[in-house]
């Protein structure tokens, strides 16, 4: 379900990924972070009757997928590779729900983010999964929540949660609001934690999928895992924002489908 107003603002923006990939409002990233994985590529990328299929690659994989580098070229391995999404469209204030069940090895992160960066403006609401308590030791019973408005200028939080690789799907939410400033995390309809400092104001691209840190997730002493999603819905909230400058889901994304894909 897509519904524009009649300025071509978004109102609501819904995916049924049991349907399928919509490549009108969705890219597969084709990215590296940082320099110690193989980045996020398209091959990872699968759907089955029950969803999309977002595959990790741990340090045990030895199949015959490629990751890439900082610069998009294939290295020689594919270890350490992930699989995310990317929207078309930038999104302002609202509220941001996918119903998943997470990746449920360590060493890896399965992600749900808005992101807008521009020099040294990022601003940024996560969503991520293993966290860790104070003794730095990655559990499944802990979900990070992170707002950013620069690379310095953040609010993160460890939320104490329960159940989140049982096997079964959980929804997970925001809520960003503009006026007042503030972004409420939500698990299974449960409000669980409120970010009220250095709140995002600038319209951002929505995210999701797995990806591989450096050392805070844990090792990935695995071969092959992956995240699976049902469905992502957006409803956005009628509040001040700032306009995108960059729309950079196109920088990020890749418009290649694999073969095993279907579309609406």
């Amino acid at each position: 379900m897509n519904n524009f107003d009649k300025n071509n603002v978004h109102l609501q923006f819904e995916t049924n990924f049991e349907k399928g990939i919509d490549p009108q409002h969705w890219l597969i990233l084709n990215h590296q972070w940082g320099n110690q994985n193989g980045g996020c590529i398209p091959e990872n990328v699968s759907l089955d009757s029950e969803g999309l299929i977002l595959k990790a690659n741990g340090d045990f994989y030895q199949g015959l997928l490629k990751g890439i580098n900082h610069n998009k070229e294939k290295v020689s391995h594919g270890k350490r590779t992930g699989a995310a999404l990317i929207s078309k469209n930038t999104l302002g204030p609202g509220s941001f729900e996918i119903y998943m069940k997470p990746c449920p090895k360590y060493g890896v992160c399965t992600a749900f983010w808005t992101w807008y960066g521009d020099n040294d403006l990022n601003h940024e609401i996560d969503i991520e999964l293993p966290g860790h308590l104070n003794n730095g030791i990655p559990s499944f019973n802990i979900m990070i929540n992170n707002t950013w408005i620069t690379e310095k200028k953040y609010e993160k939080h460890f939320t104490l949660i329960h159940d989140t690789i049982d096997g079964k799907y959980h929804k997970f939410r925001f809520d960003w609001h503009t006026e007042p400033k503030k972004v409420e995390f939500y698990y299974d309809d449960k409000l669980v934690h409120t970010n009220t400092k250095n709140v995002p104001t600038i319209k951002s691209n929505i995210n999701f999928g797995v990806w591989f840190p450096k050392d805070w997730a844990g090792i990935p002493e695995f071969e092959t895992s992956e995240m699976r999603v049902k469905y992502f819905k957006y409803t956005p909230f009628f509040e001040k924002s700032d306009e995108n400058k960059i729309n950079i889901s196109s920088e990020l994304g890749c418009s290649k489908y694999p073969k095993n894909n279907f579309k609406f």
